[in-house]
């Protein structure tokens, strides 16, 4: 739910497979790969947060851990008057047993190569994450 506010705080979460292949979702009306992840609602813990995110888009229900290995800068969002700060997480999940959830149209394990040339700011994002867990 969204509240009345200046900001938002988002997850996104980074999840490999046995072969170093990263988790990617689109969302409902997009045409590119990003992270699983969203906005943290107001009241709402972190693991909640990231519980709630994951089964919306790829129907993870089970345990996780996970470490933050980044965080962007704010930045205005197109669509409302509120800026946004992502916090990139490397997450380790008990299974790597996924499926599109409520909110995605399709979701794949891709090689983060894949992503390194595209010309689209979401997929190149996700691809500058991946050399991150990869260091």
């Amino acid at each position: 739910m969204i509240k009345d506010s200046l900001f938002r705080i988002s997850f996104k979460c980074v999840i490999l497979n046995e072969k170093n292949r990263v988790l990617v979702v689109k969302e409902h009306g997009r045409s590119s790969w990003d992270l699983p992840g969203g906005g943290i609602d107001h009241g709402e813990s972190i693991n909640d947060s990231i519980a709630r995110e994951l089964f919306e888009e790829v129907s993870y229900v089970g345990n996780f851990k996970y470490r933050v290995i980044k965080m962007t800068d704010p930045r205005k969002l197109a669509t409302r008057d509120v800026w946004q700060i992502r916090i990139v997480l490397h997450l380790e999940t008990d299974s790597l047993s996924f499926s599109a959830g409520s909110e995605a149209d399709e979701i794949t394990f891709i090689d983060p190569e894949e992503l390194r040339q595209s010309d689209q700011e979401l997929e190149s994002i996700v691809f500058e994450y991946i050399q991150l867990v990869s260091k």
